[in-house]
């Protein structure tokens, strides 16, 4: 097992690809409202309106799988793009059609920050198919989303995963970066004796610690990976007093992440709650 690589850039969110992809991996993640899986509506066809969670990075894997198709893929964030830009965009898919016959998906992150006037920009280029619309939102589209644009999109509400899934994805996580899991069933794990010759110390992690994290997760994959960056930093920033602990029969070189660990590094995340209390 090669000694788990210390570095000030070291982010469990950046290391491990692309977090959406591992979920819908994991889980074979399904919509409500819909009976086919993620992976299977990448070709979208029409207006889309996503609900959370990850919607930010389920836009990027439609972007890559977007490339294989020559298709256009524009981002723009509704808390710093103008009606201008939307407009530029929309001038260059028209161009893209007429010339190359090319497609072009505009994906708009917190599509309900634009007011209802700037959202009807996009009716008449979405129904005359110059862009397929994307919107993402945190917010009941209901309430947020202009009631025309609406009705000619189809909501997608991306459900909480499953602590299975959590549990997946911090595997992937875990063993992309070399953290052993203890199994606390056995009674000494055989890297206990071992020695490490490299400078950097071994990470290990109790296998209880993990399912507590993914279970305070609360279905957010990007929270537990956040949760077990935070634990593991703060365990090698504490390694020299870990070493110095009584009755501890790791070796200083060893680091390990406990559930209390665990506990202290994530924070449960808040309850969000639109104006109807859903």
């Amino acid at each position: 097992m090669a000694p788990f690589q210390r570095s000030a850039r070291w982010a469990v969110s950046d290391r491990v690809c692309c977090r959406a992809r591992l979920c819908v991996q994991a889980a074979g993640r399904r919509c409500r409202g819909c009976s086919a899986s993620l992976g299977a509506r990448l070709s979208i066809s029409s207006a889309s309106t996503l609900c959370p969670l990850s919607q930010t990075t389920l836009a990027h894997i439609i972007a890559n799988n977007s490339k294989k198709h020559s298709v256009r893929f524009v981002t723009l964030s509704a808390t710093s793009a103008k009606t201008t830009d939307v407009r530029d965009v929309i001038k260059q898919a028209q161009n893209e059609k007429r010339f190359f016959k090319r497609k072009t998906i505009l994906f708009i992150d917190e599509i309900h920050r634009f007011n209802k006037s700037q959202q009807d920009t996009f009716l008449p280029h979405v129904e005359c198919g110059t862009i397929t619309l994307i919107g993402a939102t945190t917010e009941n589209p209901s309430f947020q989303v202009n009631a025309a644009l609406l009705s000619r999109c189809r909501v997608i509400v991306l459900e909480k995963l499953p602590v299975e899934a959590v549990v997946t994805v911090l595997m992937r996580a875990i063993n992309s970066l070399g953290i052993h899991v203890l199994d606390s069933s056995r009674s000494a794990d055989p890297l206990s004796h071992g020695s490490n010759s490299g400078s950097e110390p071994s990470v290990l992690i109790e296998d209880k610690a993990v399912d507590t994290l993914a279970h305070l997760s609360d279905g957010d994959a990007r929270a537990g990976l956040n949760g077990l960056q935070l634990a593991v930093l703060a365990r090698l920033s504490a390694r020299k007093a870990f070493g110095k602990k009584s009755g501890q029969s790791y070796p200083p070189s060893r680091v390990l992440v406990t559930e209390g660990d665990v506990k202290e590094g994530l924070q449960r995340s808040h309850i969000l709650y639109d104006r109807a209390g859903e």
